[in-house]
């Protein structure tokens, strides 16, 4: 197996519906062209995900079925739609659950490595490309 093994998971919640659903995504090859995805509901307008670890767990069994047996050695946590009044509930409650259903399922000694990307709500930001002809 290769030394490095790095997962890519995506976490959004949709206000639409009588629920919030919340999606998940995580990549289950090494090239990250195959996923395992999830859905729930939870309570309306509730943006902060108190049962994700079911979904980190199939996430993760169905990467390591892929991988001989192994989990990622690397996560990386792509957290969409949060505000910045919400950001540091979702941190402290979200990737809790991602460490316990971590020491859960690996030995203590080989642990991966997270990184967490927090994607603001309601960005404004546009971007152009200038003309260089005119």
């Amino acid at each position: 197996m290769d030394s490095m093994r790095t997962m890519l998971i995506g976490i959004d919640v949709s206000h639409g519906g009588p629920n919030s659903v919340v999606g998940f995504v995580a990549s289950i090859t090494k090239n990250m062209s195959q996923y395992y995805s999830g859905m729930q509901l939870q309570s309306k307008n509730q943006e902060v995900v108190l049962r994700l670890k079911d979904l980190i767990k199939n996430g993760l069994s169905a990467f390591a079925a892929n991988h001989g047996g192994e989990f990622p050695t690397d996560i990386i946590i792509y957290r969409d739609g949060v505000s910045d009044d919400m950001r540091e509930e979702i941190i402290k409650k979200e990737v809790k659950q991602f460490s316990d259903v971590i020491a859960e399922l690996y030995n203590q000694q080989d642990l991966p490595k997270i990184a967490l990307a927090v994607i603001n709500k309601k960005i404004t930001q546009r971007f152009f490309i200038k003309d260089a002809n005119g």
